[in-house]
């Protein structure tokens, strides 16, 4: 449970902004792929904001304006 913890409290910050749950889960889901590969789960949760903001990650990009 620890290990999930959170990254399902980035997603409820998210609900609460407003975001989509689309863009929301696809966040997850990448957060958890780089928790898999032992990064923390900080590191990751950075990374994947990283692929949004750059647009390393169109996908994110693109659901996020649903």
């Amino acid at each position: 449970m620890q290990y999930t913890e959170f990254l399902v409290e980035e997603g409820l910050e998210d609900v609460k902004r407003g975001v989509n749950a689309t863009h929301i889960l696809q966040e997850l889901v990448l957060m958890r792929l780089h928790v898999g590969k032992s990064y923390s789960q900080e590191r990751a949760n950075e990374i994947v904001e990283e692929w949004e903001r750059t647009g390393k990650s169109k996908l994110l990009q693109q659901s996020k304006n649903m």
